[in-house]
């Protein structure tokens, strides 16, 4: 990749500080029912830098985990030392069936548990998958999460992610993915009640069909991170518009129609 754009949000100058953990979280549209061995090169290519990536959308069937197993491949052959592995969940159990799955680095981190929420089984579409990592001494637990389209309001799905934080109280707990709806949303208020801030602040992180007349190419901004602010120290968060490498937004699409969201952060 010769040009990506990154779009920051919070800095705090990284040379000041060893060992942040690098968590990227990327809904890579119909992972296993498309992409091809150049489409996976440049995903490979994007996550190297990363520690640990939550993707969401991997499809339900075996293509999913096969294509999964394919970009792990592929990420130890650009990275060997890092070691990279994976872990993927069963497919979801509502009406919209697909698989999650983290990408890790093993050299930096290991897995405490892995399993999709059984609190919201019956509560989502596509309940969220809940993954607790170890670095060091520190434990942190990611929740990803792809909420139903905007016309089947995700705000229902979106209020009940508080029943998460419920049964992972103290565990460092980070949600995200696509929430198919702004973090200003209502549907947000009880996780920030309960002291939860959100990482990406107003921008879009999907992409249009064609880029705009002005250059834009962003559409909704629908993909997030919400942290726990007592627990989780925020060195940057920032958008990977990796649109800007390819002649048109429709190249681009065949990678995703979402683009990468970062959070670098430390336990406080």
């Amino acid at each position: 990749m010769k040009k990506i754009t990154i779009i920051l949000f919070t800095t705090i100058p990284l040379f000041l500080f060893a060992q942040d953990v690098k968590l990227m979280s990327w809904n890579i549209a119909n992972l296993g029912g498309s992409k091809d061995s150049t489409e996976v090169a440049i995903m490979a290519d994007l996550i190297k830098d990363y520690d640990v990536v939550a993707i969401q959308e991997v499809v339900g069937s075996e293509p999913g985990p096969l294509a999964v197993k394919r970009l792990t491949v592929n990420l130890n052959k650009v990275d060997s030392v890092s070691k990279w592995k994976y872990v993927i969940s069963s497919k979801t159990i509502g009406h919209g069936v697909e698989r999650y799955a983290f990408v890790y680095k093993s050299s930096k981190l290991s897995v405490k548990s892995a399993m999709l929420a059984p609190m919201l089984i019956q509560a989502v579409d596509r309940e969220p998958f809940v993954c607790t990592f170890k670095k060091d001494l520190n434990e942190f637990t990611v929740v990803s999460f792809h909420a139903v389209p905007t016309k089947k309001k995700p705000e229902k799905e979106n209020s009940q992610l508080i029943r998460v934080h419920e049964d992972y109280f103290k565990k460092n707990l980070i949600f995200c993915g696509d929430f198919n709806q702004e973090e200003n949303n209502v549907a947000f208020d009880e996780l920030k009640r309960a002291g939860f801030l959100s990482a990406i602040k107003c921008h879009k992180t999907s992409l249009k069909m064609k880029r705009l007349d002005n250059g834009s190419s962003f559409s909704k901004a629908y993909d997030n991170f919400f942290y726990e602010y007592a627990n989780i120290l925020v060195r940057t968060s920032y958008v990977i518009n990796f649109s800007t490498d390819f002649e048109t937004v429709k190249q681009a699409r065949y990678v995703s129609d979402h683009c990468p969201i970062i959070l670098e952060f430390n336990f406080r």
